[in-house]
């Protein structure tokens, strides 16, 4: 146990170097790095446990917690906690990289962590059309370590109504037929951290219905029903079921989001 503590130590105080702009991204954290160079890793524990608690962690701070927390359950011989912890931080970025001097029984742990996971953990939103408006469905995809302990669906009519936010999967919008429906959806993790979104303030998802009749003459596929339009984000407009219209829209991690076509139920 010293053995492995003196070496932890050694290359802690290089790992940080290596991820420096991390490693200052938060007081909270530097606390618990200082502990973990001072050796005393269950007070690094403890101080992260702390940090997590208060609920006003970043994306990258939580990653940077993440990686102390590491250092801190290998140091301790805590193997079980250390697979949970290096599963979260691969789940958030997978392609995190531990230092070069990391020492090798490490690096066998984050490689088998990497190997459990598919890709990032990713946020997934879709608007359906009501007979009173639209309901909201949203979730997390990508998971294997069950980081997300919350979804907050954020969402507003196009004319002139304010946002409203829900912390649930779910939202059922009062609107009118005409209205289209603007909105995003958030994957909250540990520490209160916004780890994957679909949509933004900024740049959010679009849902849009007008009555229409086929343009081309030709009768409606099979199980359509009547027809109307879905329009997504302002783009091209696809015939599809007037009473269940539903957009599908998916996002890779907190950065990337893609809209995928529209799928009937």
């Amino acid at each position: 146990m010293r053995a492995r503590s003196t070496r932890l130590v050694l290359w802690v105080a290089i790992a940080w170097t290596w991820h420096a702009s991390i490693a200052r991204a938060h007081p909270g954290i530097d606390r618990a790095r200082a502990l973990v160079e001072d050796a005393d890793f269950a007070g690094a524990l403890s101080a992260l446990a702390e940090l997590e608690a208060s609920g006003a962690l970043t994306r990258a701070e939580l990653v940077s917690l993440l990686d102390v927390r590491a250092a801190a359950q290998f140091a301790l011989g805590a193997d079980d906690g250390l697979r949970a912890t290096l599963l979260a931080l691969v789940s958030l970025e997978p392609t995190y990289r531990m230092a070069p001097v990391a020492p090798p029984a490490l690096r066998n742990e984050l490689d088998r962590a990497r190997a459990r996971v598919a890709g990032p953990i990713r946020a997934h939103a879709r608007a359906e059309a009501t007979d009173r408006g639209w309901i909201v469905r949203a979730g997390a995809g990508d998971d294997p370590a069950g980081l997300a302990r919350e979804i907050r669906i954020h969402a507003r009519r196009d004319d002139g109504a304010a946002w409203s936010e829900h912390r649930g999967d779910s939202l059922a919008i009062d609107a009118p037929s005409s209205a289209s429906l603007r909105f995003y959806a958030v994957v909250v993790g540990p520490g209160g951290a916004p780890i994957a979104s679909a949509g933004s303030r900024e740049s959010p998802l679009v849902a849009s219905r007008v009555l229409a009749t086929a343009g081309s003459g030709e009768p409606p596929s099979a199980g359509l029903g009547a027809t109307g339009w879905i329009a997504i984000g302002g783009g091209a407009a696809l015939l599809v079921a007037a009473a269940v219209v539903t957009l599908v829209v998916v996002s890779n991690g907190a950065r990337d989001t893609r809209v995928d076509p529209p799928v009937f139920e």
